[in-house]
């Protein structure tokens, strides 16, 4: 509440402000010119006390003994002490007509401060992102600032205060607002997609429905300024209908602050938790995947009742306007009637949970051990659906190697796990395991069936639309430092090897004498004794495997067309290699049990040259649907 009143407050007084030098131009009077600067003079009063209110209530999060020390240590306080500082200065030289102006311009730059003190400049983002959110704000404001002065202006007008026709000035400010609030949107835009994250959080967090609430009060005030524009259009239409649409314009702008304060005030619905409300959601992509042959129908209905309705709207478009409309209506009706239950696939609470597990190799490992204890029996030891306790069951155990794991969220996944699955023998395990167990679960089948699909890469380094993502590893080198396989993500490539066979060694040492240039590293996984035989290198990094789980996890990604080991009877190679970009996507695998064993020197700085070059790309998060 205070972030919004200290907005309105400043914004209102850059009007007042940047009105009263022009007390010429409008016809009025001197005493009205002062009414004006002691209106923003108010206005500055009120806003040092809101954000004196904003900087102790943020010092008491801080520290409730010592909130006015505490405050200052942090960036958004340091913002609202300068913020402070402008309005101050703002203050001081609004005193007279002469300085008013200068007043004007601190009191707009004041508005700058309201976008350093948020979520999209405060948090680690862009430049671009934080340039969007500080146009957003005082480009807003400068918006915001005309129109209370506008409507005052009006009813000074009417009451012969102010001898230039109130008219001239609404239009010469509608030439202006325009093309402003399409960059509020515009800039609202940018900064609202980084917010909001997914689509999902749109619907299911505070910060999507505060945000829906502005978004609605927005178009309100569009419509509010069409109506104006027609009416200036009509250059003999009443007078006192504007004045009304204008305050309604003015409230709907108090209603799109108020909003916006709130949100500044709550999780980002892209960091919040989402508990969906609904038994289904829709998604068109995966519902073709989980039930393409249902689709084809309604689909197919839901176009044929567009097409119509349109033909219907355009042959009676002349004759029965009203008729067209609604032909053309009801034709959209049905089409959305048909299509949206055919795109829509079943939802729970948790569909879009976040992990609470990384997606690394001892999480892996561990989800194979619960797969192990609690599944392979229904699911077999491979996770085909051909575990001995499934053969007697109604309905086949489902296959886990296959793409359709994929397909679903890891939220259905957990719920079907803790939950079971309505009308089929899968039971819940909620009671037997904890809720981290469950997510470990799911990270041992994401590699099942991802490692199945990797099948599909080859030595040939992918150049586009990277698919599959990098399992992270961890390791400590000699001097006891930590280090992690997404310590690189934004820096550097990688290229790990596997290594179960000493005489695969040569390869590593080779690699050492030369190295895939200066944005990689390579990665050597092995087993202790293997390990040991390895001297330290410059470029090279050993991640010493004790307990198996890294050569576990990522020897789900073996698997070659020409290698398949479907019934897992081949698990080990003596050495494979993985190239991974800075973005933590595997690129291309090299086994040296096929041809070609490995890639050339040249050929490898060349690969990591052309990755270096790529543009920045999604994130590999596997946990994200």
């Amino acid at each position: 509440m205070g972030r919004g009143l200290a907005f309105v407050a400043i914004a209102q007084a850059v009007g007042w402000l940047a009105l009263a030098p022009r007390g010429a131009w409008l016809g009025a009077t001197f005493d009205l010119c002062s009414r004006w600067r002691a209106l923003a003079a108010a206005a500055l009063g009120v806003a040092l006390l809101a954000i004196a209110w904003r900087l102790h209530a943020h010092g008491v999060e801080l520290d409730p003994d010592a909130p006015w020390r505490a405050a200052p240590q942090t960036w958004v306080g340091r913002v609202l002490i300068a913020q402070a500082c402008v309005v101050a200065a703002a203050l001081v030289a609004s005193r007279t007509a002469r300085t008013a102006t200068l007043g004007a311009v601190l009191a707009w730059l004041a508005l700058a401060g309201t976008a350093l003190s948020g979520h999209a400049v405060a948090a680690d983002v862009s430049p671009w992102l934080s340039a969007a959110a500080i146009a957003h704000v005082m480009v807003a404001g400068a918006w915001c600032a005309a129109l209370g002065p506008l409507l005052l202006l009006h009813r000074a007008a009417s009451a012969g205060h102010v001898t230039r026709p109130w008219r001239d000035v609404l239009a010469r400010f509608s030439r202006v607002a325009l093309p402003a609030m399409l960059a509020v949107v515009a800039a609202g835009t940018v900064v609202a997609l980084w917010s909001v994250g997914r689509w999902p959080a749109l619907f299911a967090t505070p910060y999507g429905q505060w945000l829906g609430i502005k978004l609605a009060a927005v178009v309100g005030v569009f419509a509010s300024a069409a109506w104006l524009r027609r009416w200036l259009a009509r250059p003999a239409a009443a007078h006192r209908p504007a004045g009304r649409a204008l305050a309604i314009e003015c409230a709907l702008a108090l209603a799109v602050v108020g909003a916006a304060g709130t949100l500044a005030d709550i999780v980002p619905g892209a960091h919040d938790a989402i508990t969906w409300p609904d038994a289904f959601r829709w998604a068109p992509l995966d519902a073709w995947r989980l039930h393409a042959p249902d689709m084809v129908a309604p689909l197919v209905g839901a176009a044929a009742a567009i097409v119509v309705g349109g033909l219907v709207g355009l042959r009676l478009r002349r004759r029965h306007a009203g008729l067209a409309w609604g032909g053309a209506g009801t034709g959209v009706a049905l089409a959305a009637a048909l299509a949206l239950p055919a795109i829509a696939v079943d939802a729970y609470p948790s569909t879009y949970a976040a992990a609470v597990t990384p997606w690394d190799a001892a999480s892996i490992a561990a989800g194979a051990q619960l797969y192990e204890r609690h599944c392979s029996g229904c699911h077999g030891r491979t996770g085909r659906g051909d575990g001995a306790a499934g053969a007697a069951l109604p309905v086949r155990p489902a296959n886990l190697t296959e793409p359709h794991v994929g397909w679903h969220t890891h939220g259905d996944l957990w719920w079907w796990i803790t939950h079971g699955i309505a009308g089929a023998p899968m039971p819940g395990f909620g009671a037997v395991t904890t809720d981290v167990e469950r997510w470990q679960l799911i990270d041992w089948l994401m590699a099942l069936s991802l490692g199945h699909e990797a099948r599909n890469l080859g030595t040939r380094v992918l150049s586009r639309a990277p698919w599959l993502p990098a399992i992270d590893l961890r390791w400590t080198d000699a001097a006891g430092r930590e280090h992690a396989l997404s310590d690189l993500r934004g820096r550097e490539a990688a290229l790990v090897v596997l290594i179960h066979d000493a005489r695969e060694l040569d390869r590593v040492r080779a690699l050492a004498a030369s190295p895939p240039g200066p944005g990689a590293r390579v990665i050597v996984v092995a087993a202790p004794p293997i390990a040991a035989q390895l001297e330290p290198a410059a470029g090279v990094d050993v991640a010493v495997d004790a307990d198996g789980a890294i050569a576990a996890a990522w020897g789900h990604y073996r698997r070659t067309l020409a290698s398949p080991d479907l019934r897992d009877d081949a698990p080990l190679v003596a050495r494979i290699e993985w190239l991974v970009d800075r973005f933590g996507f595997v690129r291309a695998r090299w086994r040296a049990d096929e041809a070609p064993v490995f890639a050339s020197a040249d050929a490898l700085r060349a690969a990591v040259a052309a990755l270096a070059a790529e543009p920045e790309l999604r994130s590999p998060d596997v946990h994200a649907h």
